[in-house]
């Protein structure tokens, strides 16, 4: 097992605790920013990397959209997609296809892990008990890429009753409000990135058009499958146009057929529509994960020992080893990616030779807990040791 399972591994570590914490938005209200200008959301792209480039300076902003299309999937976690890095994640060679049908572009399952990493997936969640509602609002038709928004139960209904509500263009206004709790702070991937919905409480904020758009949606889940000799998690999602004809139907079959190709042996951990479920997964809903079992140990925490067991074991640890010793050139290399990850290189540095600076600093990221934030960060600047 190399780098590029260890590298999945960590991935599926970072999706688990943030899926725990999806349907936030719908058990706890958003903070409330004090009111500040109007902002016009005509491109997903120019107001998100707006957003990311001064996340303070957007709270209690007035969204106007004109119209938007929405939907009821939302990105697994909204903004990754448009991170500094998610791109060339998303990025895939001829050698990622697995097989290509008349409906189906297949990638194999260590590629799909790479696309989920880079800001792919959506989720479609249960509505609150009050009735307020997750959805998606996308000027791209692209629910991986929109904006979270927390629809009223009255803004809802008056939605429904005009018609389905899956890709309703609708005009109006929100407010960009800041979530109590932010994605996990563990993973380099979600470290630091806001966490916020657009808020729309009264259906007078909106107006709702007749007009209907195709949306792309990206079904996502976490797959424990067999490969070889080793037993290992990757992702596996699928795109769909929600304007296709049975395109519910079609994403059902092709996650159903997805699992025991090539005798992966394969079972789905997460559901991606946890409303009418496409698949049979261990975990009907983000509850569902952080609830506890007979022994009161939370689920969470039992899937992320199968996962570190399997994925990022000894033998991770020595594959990291030998290929930063091969991609450094100096010291200095590690020095930085040590500051990076969070560890003060004055805590381990000592000089010596590469092959011992490159030991010190992978022993300083293990006792420190940091291994995982290595591994994503040796990803992301020297990508080629992926392959």
């Amino acid at each position: 097992m190399g780098l590029r399972e260890a590298f999945a591994g960590v991935h599926v570590l970072e999706t688990c605790h943030n899926y725990a914490r999806a349907d936030d938005p719908l058990n706890q209200p958003p903070e409330a920013r004090p009111h500040g200008w109007n902002i016009n959301l005509y491109d997903d792209r120019m107001l998100w990397e707006s957003i990311l480039s001064d996340p303070e300076h957007f709270w209690g902003q007035t969204v106007e959209f004109d119209p938007a299309a929405l939907s009821e999937w939302v990105a697994r976690v909204p903004g990754l997609y448009w991170r500094q890095g998610s791109e060339q994640l998303r990025r895939l060679s001829p050698a990622a296809v697995e097989s290509h049908s008349d409906h189906w572009l297949t990638f194999t399952p260590w590629a799909k892990s790479q696309q989920v990493s880079g800001g792919i997936g959506t989720l479609r969640l249960a509505p609150a008990a009050d009735g307020s509602r997750l959805v998606t609002l996308t000027m791209n038709f692209n629910a991986s890429c929109g904006f979270p928004a927390l629809l009223s139960a009255d803004a809802w209904d008056a939605i429904a009753k005009v018609g389905p509500a899956e890709g309703r263009a609708i005009s109006g206004e929100a407010r960009w409000q800041p979530m109590a709790h932010g994605w996990s702070e563990r993973f380099q991937s979600t470290l630091g990135l806001p966490r916020g919905c657009l808020v729309i409480d009264d259906p007078a904020q909106i107006r709702i058009h007749d007009e209907i758009a195709p949306v792309q949606i990206h079904p996502f889940t976490v797959m424990e499958y067999v490969a070889g000799a080793s037993e290992l998690f990757d992702f596996v999602y699928a795109l769909a146009d929600t304007g296709a004809p049975r395109y519910r139907q079609r994403l059902a079959a092709f996650f159903s057929s997805y699992k025991d190709k090539h005798e992966r042996y394969g079972r789905y951990l997460l559901a991606g529509d946890t409303v009418d479920p496409l698949w049979d997964a261990e975990f009907a809903s983000p509850a569902a994960l952080r609830s506890a079992d007979p022994t009161a140990r939370p689920q969470l925490e039992l899937l992320e020992a199968r996962v570190r067991e399997r994925m990022l074991g000894q033998d991770a640890i020595d594959k990291l080893l030998d290929a930063l010793g091969n991609a450094f050139h100096t010291p200095d290399e590690a020095r930085v990616l040590s500051a990076e990850v969070g560890i003060p290189p004055a805590t381990w540095y000592t000089g010596g030779s590469l092959t011992e600076t490159v030991s010190a600093f992978v022993n300083a990221a293990r006792s420190r807990n940091k291994l995982t934030g290595l591994i994503e960060v040796v990803s992301k600047h020297y990508p080629s040791l992926l392959d």
